[in-house]
């Protein structure tokens, strides 16, 4: 009922985030506002978070008030005007965004970190690998590096309010093959689909 009661102010979309504790349960509700269009069009623009690692296993499978990480992150992200930053693991590995799962598709083969990596195991990650395999893309969870996402064809995050979101940049540089390739619009289009999607 007060979740309703906070929602009815709202004349548009709205995002909710709940935090529970043993003392305390904080209810947090903000105007959805969506991502500009020119990203799904183009692609955005990635760039490599400097200002701090990721969080170390088990805390990164976590969903907690503990984001620090995370927010120098999204700070680091709106610093030089991009559209997400990529977090690296104590191994020096790339493993996810500030907000997001990580993918990349090399050769018509989708690749994405193995949650043993030390990333969020996120809902719409679980999705896209879903309907790859519906799809019949092939698909490998491995460790990836720099090399990889400089090299990749394709690139693209996905997460609740970002959806499956189509990387055209990754520090400054296009990727090689123009965004959204045909394997991200693939899975966009089999996402947007699906009942309930955003679109």
């Amino acid at each position: 009922l007060e979740i309703a009661q906070r929602i009815a102010g709202f004349e548009a979309e709205a995002t909710i985030r709940l935090t529970l504790s043993p003392e305390n349960f904080v209810i947090i509700v903000k105007p959805f506002e969506p991502y500009a269009a020119r990203i799904y069009k183009k692609g955005g623009r990635l760039i490599l978070i400097k200002a701090a690692p990721n969080d170390p296993l088990p805390l990164a499978r976590v969903k907690s008030t503990n984001y620090l990480a995370k927010m120098l992150g999204r700070r680091e992200v709106k610093a030089r005007k991009a559209d997400e930053g990529v977090l690296m693991n104590v191994a020096g590995r790339p493993v996810e965004g500030t907000s997001s799962n990580l993918f990349i598709v090399s050769r018509g083969k989708l690749f994405t970190p193995p949650l043993s990596e030390g990333l969020m195991p996120g809902v719409r990650r679980q999705v896209v690998l879903r309907l790859a395999r519906w799809l019949k893309i092939p698909i490998q969870e491995r460790p990836l590096s720099l090399q990889d996402l400089k090299k990749a064809d394709e690139l693209f995050v996905t997460s609740t309010l970002k959806d499956v979101m189509p990387i055209g940049w990754f520090e400054g540089r296009r990727l090689r093959k123009r965004a959204p390739g045909p394997v991200t619009l693939a899975l966009q289009e089999a996402f947007n689909s699906l009942p309930g999607s955003n679109q």
